[in-house]
């Protein structure tokens, strides 16, 4: 089986998110993609995060109804700050003859050696990281084969999936009351308003 993993905080989740996994999804003939929601990221200011649960439902509410997608607690109900070599370690126990595709954003490709147990991380999964064209093409192919040759990693780019909505801007809309709905999913968008989150 062919698995790919989208983790991230997900505050809130977007449609640059659901594009993303779904042009892997299409792109590299994945079975499933799992959604896991971070819990306590040791890389982000948690003042501005929602809690976990809450998330959670977000995520939950993106994704129902599509078979090809599914989410994950793994990441909430462990213990501690949230290393990706952990939750890659427990798929693997989970989906012993699973192949693990590891999505991310292009731009994660220029820090993730600094991560914990990084090259573990490179062993233990393929990475799959979107890209656009023009120069950032050309920063991110050279980001890969410098891992590639430092770690042996097997990355590979997913074209045309960037989409630039930032979680962080969402937020600040929401606040200022100028949301732009079509950027999340409608039920996500109304759980948010409903529930007055930002």
């Amino acid at each position: 089986m062919k698995l790919g993993i989208l983790g991230g905080t997900f505050n809130p989740i977007h449609m640059g998110h659901l594009i993303l996994c779904e042009e892997a999804y299409h792109q590299f003939g994945l079975d499933k993609v799992i959604f896991i929601p971070s819990g306590y990221s040791y890389l982000k200011d948690q003042s501005e995060i929602l809690p976990a649960e809450t998330r959670y439902k977000m995520v939950e509410k993106a994704i129902g109804g599509n078979s090809h997608l599914d989410i994950s607690d793994m990441d909430i109900v462990r213990s501690g700050p949230t290393h990706t070599i952990d939750t890659l370690n427990e798929l693997h126990e989970k989906y012993p003859d699973a192949e693990l595709y590891f999505i991310v954003g292009a731009d994660t490709l220029l820090f993730m050696h600094k991560w914990v147990d990084s090259d573990r991380i490179f062993k233990s999964c393929v990475i799959l990281a979107s890209v656009r064209g023009g120069d950032d093409r050309e920063k991110i192919e050279s980001a890969a084969d410098n891992l590639k040759r430092e770690y042996m990693a097997d990355i590979r780019l997913i074209d045309g999936a960037r989409i630039d909505i930032s979680s962080t801007s969402l937020r600040e809309s929401f606040k200022e009351g100028t949301a732009n709905r079509y950027m999340l999913p409608e039920k996500v968008y109304n759980f948010i308003i409903e529930n007055r989150l930002y």
